[in-house]
């Protein structure tokens, strides 16, 4: 989650949440859906802006330390006719309205 950050998110994100990431917050990296597994070309999740903020819509699967991370890398579709460049990803921290994180399943791995 870190690399990402360094290289793609804003001045601003990178100085509230890295700090954080190295030292109080887990990050949760947020893209398999049941329908698609890995495959970020295949998401259904969207986000929608609406005024100042986005809506999204959508579920993950699979997500490793979700039980105890405190922020969340999302990737959605947020703008479908642009193809694989309509994909973003958002950060989402845990407390976030609307976000609810299901029990665990039992896979192979972490």
């Amino acid at each position: 989650c870190c690399t990402m950050m360094t290289r793609y998110a804003s001045k601003e994100l990178r100085d509230k949440y890295l700090p954080q990431l190295a030292t109080r917050y887990l990050g949760a990296f947020a893209l398999s859906e049941d329908t698609s597994g890995s495959d970020a070309f295949a998401l259904k999740t969207t986000a929608t802006a609406k005024g100042d903020h986005y809506v999204i819509n959508g579920s993950k699967m699979w997500i490793s330390n979700s039980e105890h991370a405190g922020v969340f890398f999302v990737f959605v579709n947020a703008d479908p006719s642009q193809g694989y460049k309509g994909i973003t990803c958002f950060l989402i921290e845990k407390d976030t309205a609307g976000l609810t994180i299901g029990p665990p399943i039992d896979k192979l791995g972490l």
